[in-house]
């Protein structure tokens, strides 16, 4: 199978080289963000309305997707079906309902909401406030990459405005010639991490005892999770299954429930590779699962907020790449990653999507790190879009859509 994505981690060569090189990667640049641009199409518009529903915005002012302990889940879920959704004061009723359930929500939502870090001295109606001021400074922020990504892909002229319901937004744009890419790049959040990884070695034998109790619960020895994982060949390498398409959905049910956590590393998470990029294996059929291993408080051990910028390029030979530069912070940490991963994979995830996972040769102090073997530069050019413009919090769902006439 063709390894997918994978970082290319070069040292500075000698002047004329960068120069040269540099000259060729820019002029390809240049050319891929004009030619893969939409087309305005005249005399037609689009009206969008977006909506960051009321449970995604307090899923990630609580970061519940790295929510790990059980009764803190438990609580919130419950906490949240006792809440209505539907109007704007889901932000008190919500913060009472996980209260009186015995929760303490300035704990559950101290990590994202500033003032509420290791403070024990705010009142009710403060912390309510503190909370309700970060999400509308969240929903600023998503208005704003919003803006830049259209703004990158070629539209201009559009409008986005609030509406009455918080966290619905409406945009007034020209018509372009592929609406359905442009309604992918805003339903993207781009949340980008990079994680050290397992081998599979590591991680067989709590695979094999999850997969054995799978049966015995089911009592169908047929399609154990083993079996469709299929085959590893190299055993000190972080993938651990090439699964069919058709099996992933079985595969997803054994390692999301969460009987899973009792047999497998409190820090291992297991990801698809993207195959939305054209990266699974035709052939087979199948796509790729990779290990992914976190840091001891389930955190990335490098997030995109280090990143400044992001480029599409095109390779002499054929073939698109994105390459992102990160700010001093970023390129430190990751020289120091890069050292001590030498020999092994470093996986970088986007949407909790493996996008490359190739190993570490050397120890890389530039700050620079690419995204290569992707297919078409209109992908490139929007996954650089997505990369550069940040991470949303949360996806919106689109409620409506309307073209219409001038």
């Amino acid at each position: 199978m063709n390894k997918i994505l994978s970082i290319r981690t070069t040292r500075l060569f000698i002047a004329v080289f960068l120069a040269m090189s540099c000259c060729f990667m820019n002029s390809c640049k240049g050319n891929i963000e004009k030619e893969t641009k939409v087309k305005i199409i005249p005399d037609k518009h689009v009206e969008l309305i977006l909506e960051f529903t009321h449970e995604d915005i307090l899923k990630e002012l609580a970061n519940y997707s790295k929510l790990e302990n059980d009764s803190i889940i438990s609580l919130f879920e419950q906490a949240l079906s006792n809440t209505n959704l539907e109007n704007n004061n889901f932000v008190e009723e919500f913060y009472m309902n996980y209260l009186n359930l015995g929760g303490n929500p300035i704990s559950l939502f101290a990590k994202n909401v500033d003032y509420l870090k290791g403070s024990s001295f705010v009142t009710q109606d403060e912390a309510i406030d503190l909370i309700k001021r970060e999400i509308y400074i969240n929903l600023e922020d998503n208005c704003k990459i919003i803006r830049t990504r259209l703004e990158r892909i070629g539209i201009e002229g559009f409008e986005i405005n609030n509406t009455e319901k918080l966290g619905r937004i409406q945009i007034k744009m020209p018509m372009v010639d592929d609406l359905d890419r442009v309604i992918r790049l805003l339903q993207s959040k781009g949340n980008l991490e990079f994680y050290e990884t397992y081998k599979y070695h590591e991680v067989v034998d709590s695979l094999k005892n999850l997969s054995n109790y799978a049966i015995s619960i089911s009592n169908d020895t047929t399609k154990s999770l083993m079996t469709m994982l299929g085959n590893i060949n190299d055993k000190f390498y972080c993938e651990v299954g090439h699964v069919l398409v058709s099996d992933t959905a079985a595969v997803n049910k054994i390692i999301n429930n969460k009987i899973a956590k009792e047999f497998l590393p409190y820090n291992l998470k297991l990801h698809w590779i993207c195959s939305s990029t054209g990266h699974q294996d035709q052939q087979s059929n199948s796509i790729t699962l990779i290990a992914i291993k976190t840091d001891i408080d389930y955190s990335p051990c490098l997030t995109g907020e280090v990143i400044t910028y992001a480029e599409p390029y095109e390779y002499k030979e054929g073939g698109f790449l994105v390459k992102m530069f990160m700010n001093n912070e970023g390129a430190k940490r990751w020289s120091r990653i890069t050292e001590e991963n030498i020999g092994l994979p470093i996986a970088i995830v986007i949407d909790d999507q493996v996008y490359s996972y190739p190993k570490i040769s050397e120890k890389f102090d530039a700050g620079v790190c690419e995204i290569s073997g992707i297919p078409t530069a209109e992908k490139a050019a929007d996954l650089a879009n997505i990369i550069e413009s940040g991470h949303m919090r949360g996806r919106p769902a689109i409620v409506s859509k309307k073209v219409i006439n001038n």
